[in-house]
């Protein structure tokens, strides 16, 4: 989970320490006991068992609005962790209003009323079957996640055609992201798959078509430009926050499609190592 940056697993040794006892957890016995100072409070053990609380949560710093001691948002009735991931989002499958985070690191869709009475299991996580109203919402909340701001204001255009685009329209002066529904669930797993795929559509090619537009006052032609737009797009989105968090099937989407020969080949075997190590097996 931290990927070795925290302690996680405390029950490897056969004996632990509870309060001022040894305990054998394979034979279930009491094998000793501590001796305390009790002229001294301040000297006393700590227990392993109680020790585990005293460990950081492996993601914390992921979600500095919530206090590491703070169990299942505060809401255990509601929630729960079964496995330790980051708790993520949910979303009205109606209209795409996001309700909020939930034990998994899924986009997951759901109704209201089941989120609002707990039943977090009746969900989807398909986007095809969204209306393009709630689609548009879904993507357009995970703009604001980019590491550096969009600049421009963003609309989303839904389309049907497996269509993931950037442009920019010089007379509203926005940028609009061509994006198929279809590809959630699908492409995009996660909130990181998606805030990546802003980083490369949204933000990159976005920026490269208003500098095209204002330095030499023209819109972008493939032959001319695409190489270059993509070279920046694949080598910025793969150094942002969000790519190590993205899922194995996005870039694995990224590598099958080419987009890893518009970086280095040291930076390929930096960033899709996963996909080149499963790919030589």
């Amino acid at each position: 989970m931290s990927k070795g940056k925290y302690l996680e697993f405390h029950d490897l040794d056969s004996i632990v320490t509870i309060g001022s006892v040894r305990f054998n957890v394979y034979k279930n016995q009491i094998v000793g006991h501590i001796v305390q100072d009790t002229l001294n409070p301040d000297a006393q053990p700590i227990g392993d068992v109680t020790g585990r609380w005293m460990s950081p949560d492996p993601l914390s710093e992921e979600f500095p609005e919530w206090s590491p001691y703070t169990m299942s948002f505060d809401d255990p009735i509601k929630f729960v962790d079964p496995d330790g991931r980051a708790p993520l989002d949910y979303f009205d499958k109606e209209t795409g209003k996001y309700l909020g985070k939930g034990g998994t690191d899924e986009i997951r869709l759901i109704s209201k009323s089941d989120w609002d009475k707990g039943n977090l299991n009746n969900y989807s996580t398909k986007g095809k079957y969204l209306s393009d109203v709630a689609a548009k919402n879904i993507v357009s909340h995970y703009i604001q996640f980019t590491d550096k701001k969009i600049e421009k204001n963003v609309e989303v255009k839904i389309n049907n055609n497996l269509d993931l685009s950037a442009k920019y329209d010089e007379k509203a002066d926005k940028i609009v992201l061509n994006f198929p529904k279809e590809i959630i669930g699908g492409t995009i797993e996660n909130r990181y798959d998606m805030i990546n795929m802003h980083e490369h559509e949204t933000f990159s090619h976005g920026n490269d078509h208003v500098k095209l537009w204002k330095n030499e006052h023209r819109k972008y032609e493939r032959s001319k430009d695409g190489v270059r737009f993509e070279q920046n797009a694949v080598n910025y989105q793969v150094r942002t926050s969000s790519w190590n968090k993205t899922s194995y099937e996005f870039k694995e989407t990224l590598y099958n499609a080419g987009y890893n020969n518009y970086i280095s080949i040291s930076d390929q075997n930096k960033y899709f190592i996963d996909v080149i190590k499963k790919l030589r097996k």
